[in-house]
């Protein structure tokens, strides 16, 4: 099977002039036009203020998951655990909870 295709030239020829006007530019906006039509947005939030707390959550797992429930309790949230470095066996627990002004 043989498949031929016909390829049609076509020439359009555009008269110019030697006194032509210039074409027109396009509609660019400056700047200042593209920041002006920018709705205006409600003002930002400021920044979620935090008070930090330090506890030692006992020599066990036990006893430190009874701390942090009791502190979790009043809002506070644990953010790091410090395993005992000393000879007490106390884990540091470091908890945040929202500031409230």
């Amino acid at each position: 099977m043989t498949i031929s295709l016909a390829m049609t030239q076509i020439s359009h020829s555009i008269p110019v002039s030697s006194h032509s006007a210039p074409s027109p530019q396009p509609d660019i906006p400056t700047a200042a036009a593209r920041l002006q039509a920018v709705p205006d947005r409600a003002e930002p939030t400021p920044p979620q203020l935090w008070e930090y707390e330090v506890t030692f959550g006992g020599s066990s797992s036990g006893q430190a998951v009874q701390v942090i429930n009791e502190m979790g309790a009043q809002g506070w949230e644990l953010v790091a655990v410090v395993p005992p470095h000393d000879p007490s066996g106390q884990t540091a627990l470091y908890l945040k909870r929202p500031l409230h002004s």
